[in-house]
Formats: structure tokens, sequence, C-alpha cells
């Protein structure tokens, strides 16, 4: 499929509860990537949605970790 099934997107790092800044700038980049025939997305089985947005998970707890460290240390 284009999108992620909701199960999919359920347990991604980017699913915090609210749609965030980053869940906004992952699907504005995965559809201009569906509407640009120049780099064109790639249909993705749920299988292969998981492990993507696997990554998406560690790379966004990763930043988050971080941003909050920093706010917590200005403090």
């Amino acid at each position: 499929s284009w999108w992620p099934r909701p199960n999919s997107w359920r347990t991604c790092g980017l699913n915090c509860g609210f749609w965030s800044k980053d869940a906004e700038d992952w699907f504005q980049k995965r559809l201009t990537k569906i509407q640009n025939s120049t780099e064109p997305a790639v249909l993705m089985t749920p299988q292969e949605w998981h492990t993507h947005l696997k990554f998406q998970r560690a790379y966004t707890l990763s930043n988050k970790n971080d941003w909050f460290a920093v706010e917590y240390l200005k403090k």
C-alpha cells in the first residue's frame, strides 16, 4: 500500500498520541514521493511498513531524548 495500516502506525515512534511535527514531516515527505515521478514512492506490504517504521521509531525516540535532555539541562 501507499500508506501504513493503522496497526503499523500505532506501534511506530512517530505516533506519540497526537499529530506531531515529526509525523507531519514524515507525511509530507511520503506524499511528495508519491506525487513526484523523479523519486517515486515504493508500495510496501504490511511487513515492509512495520520494518520501515521500526527504524523511524528508533530515530525519533533518540531525537526526542536528546531534545528533552537539552531542555532539562537549561533549567
